[in-house]
């Protein structure tokens, strides 16, 4: 999470051995393996990795209380002026749910999510202003960029027009669906750019 950068820099510069690393940001989601080798590329060609993502325990606590509820230390992390994402990514974040607004358990869920955008997409456009000769690439979960929603829409909304998203499609996807590379009639173009594979 963006609080945990001073670790992120000494982990990458030797200050902390990986396990230093891990413990000392509460590490727990997937196999850092998945992750170590982006961070090194980063480093090792010159660039700077920056940590974007909300602390997991406020975006846990949003999606079990509600936005209103957060406490007071949790509100203190949030990015100035927060948004929800827009009508059509929430439309899509609850079909993806099997569900429809108005259910608490499903508002509550959507503010976290979008709190996870908002909240990368306020610390890129910082890194930006500070770096306006650089490009930044953010490397983040598909279903954050599919159709221009999530976070390129919050970072357009924070200033930044020139975002160009990539979405990986396995082949087999492909296969199976044809029609996954067309534009949806609802959602538009699924990205700037498809990076076709097969694992």
């Amino acid at each position: 999470s963006y609080i945990h950068q001073a670790f992120v820099q000494n982990y990458l510069s030797g200050v902390l051995t990986e396990k230093e690393f891990l413990n000392s940001i509460g590490w727990g989601g997937d196999n850092f393996q998945l992750y170590k080798e982006q961070m090194w590329q980063a480093k090792d060609s010159g660039g700077t990795v920056i940590a974007l993502n909300m602390p997991r325990t406020v975006t846990k606590e949003i999606s079990k209380k509600g936005l209103g509820s957060i406490s007071p230390e949790s509100q203190k992390l949030m990015p100035p002026d927060f948004e929800l994402g827009n009508d059509l990514y929430k439309q899509r974040f609850l079909e993806l749910l099997g569900g429809h607004g108005g259910h608490a358990f499903l508002e509550n869920m959507f503010a976290a999510q979008s709190t996870w955008d908002d909240t990368m997409a306020w610390q890129a456009t910082g890194f930006m202003s500070a770096h306006l000769t650089e490009v930044m690439v953010v490397i983040v979960g598909n279903f954050h960029v599919l159709y221009d929603g999530g976070l390129p829409d919050r970072i357009r909304a924070r200033g930044y027009s020139a975002v160009k998203t990539v979405t990986h499609v396995d082949l087999e996807d492909v296969k199976k669906d044809s029609n996954i590379l067309l534009p949806d009639p609802t959602y538009g173009i699924l990205s700037d750019w498809v990076w076709l594979s097969s694992y």
